[in-house]
C-alpha cells in the first residue's frame, strides 16, 4: 500500500503559511506525505509579472538565480514550521511555467490532491498577472483544493 501524497503549490509570500497549514491538517488526518512545490517562472514569461507579484530580485543578480534562492529559503522556512509534526515532507523547486510545472509535478509524484492558494485578484490585476490557481483548477486531472489567501 502506498502513502497518499498531497502536493502543495507554495508561493513566496506570507499567504503560503495559511496554504501549508491547511494542507498539513488534511495530510495529517489522512496520513499523507506532503510535497511542497514552487515553480519559478522562466525569464521568457516576463519579469513584469514577477515584479507585480512582489518578487523583485536584488539588483546585479540574475533574476532566475535570485528567484531560486528566494524559493529555497521560503520553502525551508515552511518545512521548519512542520518540524515536530511527524509528517513526511518533501520539497520540489523547478523552473518553468507555473501551471504546467505544477501539473507535471502532480503527475510525476502521483499526487492525490493539489492544494493551491489564490489572491482573488480581479479586473486589470488579474488580466496582467493571471491566475495560476484558476488554470490549475481547469487543467488538473486530480482534485484541487483552492484556498483564498486574502480577506
Amino acid at each position: 500500500m502506498t502513502t497518499p501524497t498531497v502536493l502543495v503549490a507554495v508561493g513566496l509570500d506570507d499567504a503560503a503559511d495559511r496554504v501549508v497549514d491547511l494542507a498539513a491538517v488534511w495530510a495529517g488526518r489522512s496520513k499523507a506525505k506532503l510535497v511542497l512545490a514552487h515553480a519559478v517562472p522562466p525569464p521568457d514569461l516576463g519579469l513584469a509579472d514577477v515584479r507585480m507579484a512582489g518578487l523583485v530580485p536584488p539588483l546585479g543578480e540574475p533574476p532566475i538565480d535570485a528567484m531560486l534562492q528566494a524559493a529555497t529559503k521560503r520553502i525551508a522556512a515552511l518545512v521548519d514550521r512542520l518540524a515536530g509534526t511527524g509528517m513526511v515532507v518533501e520539497t520540489i523547486i523547478e523552473v518553468g511555467d507555473p501551471t504546467a510545472t505544477l501539473l507535471d509535478i502532480a503527475d510525476r509524484i502521483g499526487a492525490e490532491l493539489l492544494v493551491i492558494g489564490t489572491h482573488g485578484r480581479r479586473g486589470i490585476a488579474r488580466v496582467l498577472v493571471g491566475s495560476v490557481a484558476e488554470a490549475v483548477l481547469r487543467e488538473a486531472k486530480i482534485p484541487v483544493l483552492v484556498l483564498r489567501t486574502t480577506a
